[in-house]
């Protein structure tokens, strides 16, 4: 009767040390999840906020391409990574994959707004007064989660924790497909090795 107790009691005893080691790497894969959350989600209000950018520069006849400026907006990211201690090519790479992201969002908005005049934005932020300095901020952020996250970067299992964070960020913020193929798009080399 002891020895059948004392069984049991070692198979509960092994049960419990069995789930408590299946459990450490899914709670290891959920912190990770969440810190590329994050860096998703900065993601994506930098490609919502590519609409304002489109309808400023629609109205006002401005042009989508801005070589001079996205040169200004790299050098920049080259400087903060190195203050941030983050390789400036692996920044660079990012931020390169923002803008053209960033630019999705705006052909495919004036795409739209050429075939369908009446769903252009009557009114908008200025570029230089409001979006810029919101577009900064954002930098400052995606640089800062650049930095937090430059370890799952790297690992094996980026590429899962990446998309698993990119699904929930698409379905918390309701994108729309052209926003969700800017996201896509601007997250495209998080993963390297």
């Amino acid at each position: 009767m002891r020895l059948r107790a004392f069984l049991a009691a070692g198979v509960a005893g092994a049960a419990v040390v069995t789930a408590a080691v299946a459990l450490a790497p899914a709670a290891s894969a959920q912190a990770n999840n969440e810190s590329f959350v994050t860096l998703v989600d900065v993601s994506a209000q930098r490609a919502l906020i590519a609409d304002d950018v489109a309808a400023f520069k629609f109205n006002t006849g401005g042009s989508i391409e801005d070589p001079a400026r996205e040169q200004v907006l790299l050098d920049s990211v080259a400087d903060q990574s190195t203050q941030l201690g983050v390789d400036p090519a692996v920044a660079q790479a990012i931020f390169r994959d923002e803008i053209d992201g960033n630019k999705i969002v705006q052909y495919g908005l004036f795409d739209l707004w050429t075939a369908h005049p009446e769903l252009t934005p009557t009114e908008w932020p200025d570029l230089t007064t409001v979006i810029r300095p919101e577009l900064d901020k954002i930098t400052t952020e995606l640089m800062d989660q650049i930095k937090a996250t430059s370890d799952l970067q790297v690992a094996k299992n980026c590429g899962e924790q990446l998309d698993a964070a990119t699904n929930v960020v698409e379905q918390r913020r309701n994108l729309d497909r052209l926003h969700s193929q800017a996201l896509h798009h601007a997250l495209a080399r998080v993963c390297h090795s």
